[in-house]
């Protein structure tokens, strides 16, 4: 079973997470990819809440900072215009360990830019929770009907897939002792 809490935005995401691992339970954050845009003490205490070590802060810190001085160069949104794709070569596997790091720990970033990139093909315009209940409408809800949205393998469901396996990973990293 599984409980999903909004946070509202990527600042209290550290404030749902950290107070739920220290009784134990093991809650993953979602962000859209601009959680890069963030420095400085928001950063820390995210990096603090999702139990990475201390010694790993520094180099994250300087990872995200350039990570998000590549994204400036393209002179294009992140958030809105492709996320991770906007990124080439070694920069964009640079950003994708990145990712693959803070999903270690419970933090999974959307890499596409943000919820909204997600199942494109259904074409539902919209932000936050109009495109979020247009996106339901659009899915169906009878499994039956030949319009019903089926999970595949790509997508929101690979990227669902990732939180799941964190979820139910018995050595999952980020819990405390």
């Amino acid at each position: 079973n599984c409980l999903f809490l909004n946070a509202q935005n990527k600042q209290t995401v550290q404030t749902i997470v950290r107070p739920l691992r220290e009784l134990g339970i093991p809650a993953a954050g979602i962000v859209d990819i601009d959680f890069l845009k963030d420095g400085g003490l928001p950063l820390t205490r995210t990096l603090s809440s999702l139990n990475i070590p201390e010694l790993e802060h520094t180099a994250l810190s300087n990872t995200r900072q350039q990570l998000k001085a590549k994204f400036d160069e393209t002179q294009q949104n992140m958030k809105t215009q492709g996320g991770i794709d906007l990124l080439t070569g070694t920069n964009r596997e640079a950003c994708q360990n990145f990712l693959d790091k803070m999903g270690e720990y419970g933090l999974f970033i959307v890499g596409n830019g943000e919820l909204e990139s997600w199942l494109k093909h259904l074409q539902i315009s919209g932000h936050g929770p109009n495109w979020l209940i247009s996106m339901f409408e659009k899915m169906g809800e009878e499994q039956e009907t030949d319009s019903y949205i089926k999970p595949s393998e790509d997508d929101v469901w690979k990227f669902l897939f990732l939180v799941r396996t964190w979820l139910l990973n018995p050595q999952r990293k980020g819990i405390p002792t």
